[in-house]
């Protein structure tokens, strides 16, 4: 599964600084929990003031089809946090999954 979610900033009171963007926690511990080998990638992990506007980031997120559960899973809450001066702010999204493999026979 790949869901990719974009990330921006909203300047307020003229705020300007470089934001950096990190994962601060997801659903690690029970029935929800995300596969230990799933992998979160920012394509660029600073966003900046240019003109008028903060820049965009892309958010991947990445669970290898080996490790899905065969049911539908609502990973949540995977929270993205960004970090500008002495500013903190977080956001929650929450990734919602749903695998279906077709049997595998044949017919003679």
């Amino acid at each position: 599964m790949t869901a990719v979610y974009t990330v921006s900033v909203v300047p307020v009171s003229g705020f300007t600084l470089p934001v950096d963007l990190t994962i601060a926690s997801y659903p690690q511990t029970g029935k929800n929990a995300m596969p230990a080998t799933t992998s979160f990638t920012f394509d660029t992990s600073e966003l900046t003031y240019s003109g008028s506007a903060f820049g965009t980031a892309q958010l991947t997120i990445s669970i290898p089809i080996k490790d899905f559960p065969g049911a539908t899973v609502n990973y949540s809450p995977i929270i993205i946090q960004g970090v500008g001066g002495s500013y903190t702010r977080q956001a929650q999204i929450s990734a919602n999954a749903k695998v279906s493999v077709p049997p595998v026979y044949n017919e003679f």
